[in-house]
């Protein structure tokens, strides 16, 4: 019979090129990714919101994906943040460290942005394409490009009062923001500006062509992004009775509908001659003599 061979003894360095071969078979089995770099993707679709303390957005659809952190939002967009309006016909929101980093507005980007407790003068600026950038998740530079146009109000300084408009329109228009408000203007390109004392000011002329102004579609808070919870039907006691209580429902079976049975009437039977009642009879004593007659 042929000699028994013995086992040869693992080195570590054996045991080290077993495990390196394991390693790659279940990297493999894993399409060459780990769990925390799989690219993960969020999609929302009619009417999709979000509500942040600082920034609030309403969309028919939202796509987000962690490749890029950007959240694109489709068709009639808005979002709001501090006092502005922000809208257009798409809108891409990058954010970076779990933060608003920049976004763009495309075509027709426009921005509405109101003093505090005023309702009647509102700052427009609108153009092609609107690149903003945020700081501590504050919208803090605006970057128009393509048919910039803008109008806004100028205030006094002692009574907050609007006394001017001023209008202006450019091919380029850099807009710097501090604490929700505008604070500084720069026309780069071509451009065209005029103020009028807002007493001379035609009410057709304070707002842009396409000037759109919707406070009523906000989130306010958590709640009023989720759906309303559905109804339950209450039964209710009436006139003092207790309420129904339902019946528990086999599996596979189907309970048939009762009903409280109506009283049954039985009619006499006329075809029948009547019974005559019989007359009791009366015992005869034992010393009673009975004559006859004859």
């Amino acid at each position: 019979s042929a000699p028994i061979k013995a086992t040869p003894k693992l080195t570590a360095k054996d045991s080290l090129r077993i495990k390196q071969k394991a390693d790659s078979l279940e990297l493999i089995a894993n399409h060459g990714l780990r769990d925390t770099s799989r690219i993960r993707i969020v999609m929302g679709y009619k009417n999709a919101k979000i509500f942040k303390s600082d920034l609030q957005s309403v969309a028919d659809s939202m796509f987000y994906s962690s490749s890029d952190s950007t959240i694109r939002s489709y068709h009639k967009p808005m979002m709001w943040t501090q006092g502005s309006q922000l809208s257009g016909d798409t809108i891409y929101m990058q954010m970076r460290n779990k933060k608003l980093d920049n976004m763009d507005m495309f075509p027709k980007g426009f921005i509405v942005n109101i003093e505090k407790n005023d309702s009647l003068h509102f700052n427009q600026l609108g153009g092609k394409k609107v690149h903003g950038s945020f700081k501590d998740n504050k919208l803090h530079t605006l970057f128009v490009t393509g048919n910039a146009e803008t109008r806004y109000f100028k205030r006094d300084t002692v009574t907050n009062e609007v006394t001017e408009m001023g209008r202006s329109t450019s091919g380029k228009l850099e807009v710097y923001m501090n604490n929700g408000k505008l604070s500084e203007t720069i026309f780069i390109q071509t451009p065209e500006a005029k103020l009028t004392p807002i007493d001379k000011v035609k009410e057709e002329d304070k707002l842009l062509k396409n000037f759109i102004w919707k406070p009523k579609d906000r989130p306010v808070s958590k709640a009023s992004i989720l759906p309303p919870p559905a109804k339950v039907a209450v039964k209710t006691k009436v006139n003092g009775a207790k309420p129904a209580v339902a019946k528990k429902q086999l599996p596979g079976k189907h309970l048939a509908k009762t009903s409280t049975p109506s009283p049954t009437i039985v009619k006499p039977d006329t075809s029948k001659k009547p019974v005559v009642p019989v007359k009791p009879v009366v015992p005869v004593k034992a010393d009673t003599v009975v004559k006859n007659k004859n």
